[in-house]
């Protein structure tokens, strides 16, 4: 009854409009909008672009890639970014308007089973909204939900899938949930060494992640969950429909969770690979149509794009193909049917259309880079981006016909969103809202205590990029009131940074309280990292460690190694015996890749994955720009917020007043000389800042140097990925 009082009250919140899109790939979970008057070409930083956001941005580390794709609900844009080299993410709030960032919330690490280690271009969990909550996955496997009424991160609850469900996650979770009246759904990405009882679907109560219910369609996972289900009515019955990790897709009756019918796109009935699905599917007319594919690291290889009978039940593999598309190569992408065109991508880059008919090809278009994000439909356009940070725009139709094409400057992993007559795009490191702006207020451009700040009416009593006055933005963290800017909810002041003294490895229960590095902050307190245990002042593996294998003071004698918590002769298949020590050379950091070879990067804790140190995560004040392992968090750097024109790497992603935050003030009286300004300004002029203090000065770019700039920054940042 609680949960019941819970849900009503938080139904009474923030409800989703219609013109919404509050879930990955959309309202119905199939990539397809209604609206119209959407964009057919536009200019990234010109014509046709509302705002662009950079969600390069962090109180410890920089973002790495974003793979998610941007929810919007109640005038918020929400999504979760990567943390560089790291199995940390975060989830990112910006204000639908304008792009302003609201606030966000970073995950702490969380180990899994030693392939749990995510690359940055992993992770692409999507956030989804309703009844005022807005609730995603973490990379490392942790279910959140915050209050989406909240101008500041406010998280209501969390459940850590890997050791409250007995999952072990391989590489990423990756899925993204969906609502089902007052319960979240979605899949616990199991991994090929979870244990064959562990729940692969689970449904938990919104208002308070309490456990509904749990089911366990495919009892083995072959190598990784990563597919996002979704849920579909055929024959007056609510099924969610799940792409598993065995190859098979299964369709489970949300009433009683018994599996209603289930198809093998394996090996063993004629599929490309048995390794796992990774394309969510959709529904179309009675059908699941879904692709074949493997994690990319794997390469390029050949895929099947199957259309199955939604209306059969049982083990329907030798019965329920409708037909198979062999042209396609491996694909992560979802499918998208319009008008009886199925429209979809591949990693080998090839944009297909078929004849859903009869599964025949209509055109294969190559878009010159691999594609790793799903196509998405409004007003007859289809928008999609590639990996070389391409953004497409085609004609809906049964011949390849494009409209326009625009770098963003970043790779592309993510899905287009379209939401009240805007189109959102996320590229690796910003955020795109194209389309139409919003008309300004009435009368002399904004009402009654609010100001126009860029074409934007505010209050600068409350707005965190303008409090105070236009263009004096609070940092991270911050939130306006009475146009000061002050630390949000439960933060705490140390020095000029707004810290979460619970979780913050620099400030763990008081400011200026750093954790050791084989240490993370827990509800205040530095704590053993995952895998580790505190035998007296020590965080030790006891897996490997011959003084306390298996348990603190257990020493193994001296002619015994310890595995895996055992103490034995010799080590495990697959283990070396480095010393008294069973590692694995492929992922422990004091042997990677051999004996006595430990992993020190410059600027950061470091991990081993497949032989080789990569980092872990930045310490604070280090950034990873170069995104080469081998020098580690090269970028020293103290995060201040957002970009300011202050002669400053204020976001520290390696550039100084970028992007024109000074050119509006080129040339202003009383800068250019002064002690601030400096002396190189790579050609531009010495410039006041917009917020107007002439003391806060520095390099502005006028006219078309700004573009001419813009340009190479994009194809820097091009070459980089």
């Amino acid at each position: 009854m609680r949960r019941a009082l819970l849900f009503l009250q938080l139904l009474s919140g923030t409800m989703a409009a219609a013109a919404d899109w509050t879930q990955w790939r959309g309202p119905t979970r199939d990539g397809i909008s209604s609206e119209t008057g959407l964009p057919s070409s536009w200019t990234v930083n010109g014509v046709g672009q509302v705002w662009r956001a950079s969600t390069f941005r962090s109180n410890a580390s920089p973002s790495a890639h974003t793979d998610s794709s941007p929810a919007i609900a109640g005038g918020k844009v929400y999504l979760r970014n990567s943390v560089v080299s790291s199995t940390s993410s975060r989830i990112i709030a910006f204000r639908e308007s304008d792009g302003t960032f609201l606030w966000e919330e970073l995950s702490t690490v969380y180990g899994g089973d030693g392939f749990n280690f995510c690359p940055d271009n992993q992770g692409a969990s999507s956030p989804a909204v309703s009844s005022g909550l807005v609730c995603d996955c973490t990379k490392e496997g942790r279910m959140e939900c915050f209050s989406a009424a909240a101008n500041v991160a406010n998280r209501l609850w969390v459940r850590e899938l890997q050791t409250e469900f007995n999952v072990s996650i391989h590489n990423c979770a990756d899925g993204s949930p969906i609502f089902y009246g007052n319960l979240l759904v979605f899949h616990t990405s199991a991994g090929r060494n979870s244990t064959a009882t562990a729940p692969k679907l689970v449904a938990l109560y919104a208002a308070d992640g309490g456990t509904a219910w749990t089911a366990n369609p495919n009892q083995v996972v072959n190598h990784g969950s990563w597919a996002s289900p979704i849920i579909v009515r055929v024959n007056n019955q609510d099924q969610l429909v799940y792409a598993a990790g065995n190859a098979w897709v299964y369709g489970v009756d949300l009433q009683t969770r018994a599996t209603v019918w289930s198809f093998n796109t394996g090996t063993a009935n004629g599929g490309p690979t048995s390794h796992g699905l990774l394309s969510t599917p959709i529904f179309y007319k009675d059908t699941i149509l879904v692709a074949s594919g493997e994690d990319p690291s794997h390469g390029d290889g050949p895929g099947t794009l199957w259309a199955i009978d939604a209306t059969r039940t049982g083990d329907i593999s030798a019965t329920g193909a409708k037909w198979r598309y062999t042209a396609i190569r491996r694909s992560i992408s979802s499918p998208l049917a319009v008008n009886d065109v199925l429209y979809t991508a591949d990693i080998a880059g090839n944009f297909h259309a078929v004849d859903f008919t009869n599964g025949q090809t209509l055109f294969t278009q190559n878009l010159g880079a691999p594609v790793w994000a799903s196509p998405t439909y409004g007003d007859g356009k289809i928008y999609i981006g590639t990996n070389a940070g391409d953004f497409y725009i085609l004609s809906a139709g049964r011949t390849f016909q494009q409209l326009d094409r625009d770098n963003l400057g970043y790779s592309i992993h993510s899905s287009a969103s379209i939401a009240n007559g805007r189109v959102y795009i996320a590229s690796a490191r910003d955020l795109f809202a194209i389309g139409s702006a919003p008309v300004p207020d009435a009368g002399s451009g904004c009402g009654a205590g609010r100001t126009n700040c860029g074409g934007s009416c505010v209050d600068t009593a409350t707005d965190s990029s303008h409090c105070g006055g236009c263009g004096s933005a609070c940092g991270l963290n911050q939130v306006c009131s009475g146009g000061s800017c002050t630390c949000g909810a439960s933060l705490t002041r140390c020095g000029s940074a707004c810290v979460d003294t619970r979780s913050d490895d620099r400030h763990c229960g008081g400011c200026n309280r750093p954790c050791a590095a084989d240490r993370d902050c827990v509800a205040g307190s530095c704590t053993c990292i995952f895998g580790r245990t505190a035998c007296g002042t020590e965080c030790v593996d006891p897996r490997t460690d011959a003084r306390h294998c298996g348990a603190c003071n257990r020493p193994c004698a001296a002619t015994e190694v310890c595995d895996l918590g055992n103490c034995t002769s010799s080590c495990s298949a697959g283990l070396t015996a480095c010393g008294q020590s069973c590692v694995d050379l492929l992922h422990d950091e004091a042997n990677c890749g051999a004996c006595g070879k430990g992993c020190a990067l410059p600027g950061a804790d470091p991990a081993c994955e497949s032989g080789r140190c990569v980092i872990l995560r930045c310490q604070p004040d280090f950034y990873d720009l170069d995104l080469d392992p081998a020098t580690g968090c090269e970028y020293g750097c103290t995060w201040l917020g957002q970009e300011a024109c202050n002669a400053k790497d204020d976001d520290c992603n390696g550039r100084v007043d970028e992007d024109g935050v000074c050119a509006a003030d080129a040339g202003t009286a009383g800068c250019p000389g002064s002690a601030d300004c400096p002396a190189d300004c790579d050609g531009g002029p010495c410039v006041a800042s917009p917020s107007s203090s002439p003391q806060r000065c520095g390099c502005g770019v006028a006219g078309g140097a700004l573009a001419a700039l813009l340009l190479a920054v994009g194809g820097l940042a091009r070459r980089r990925w």
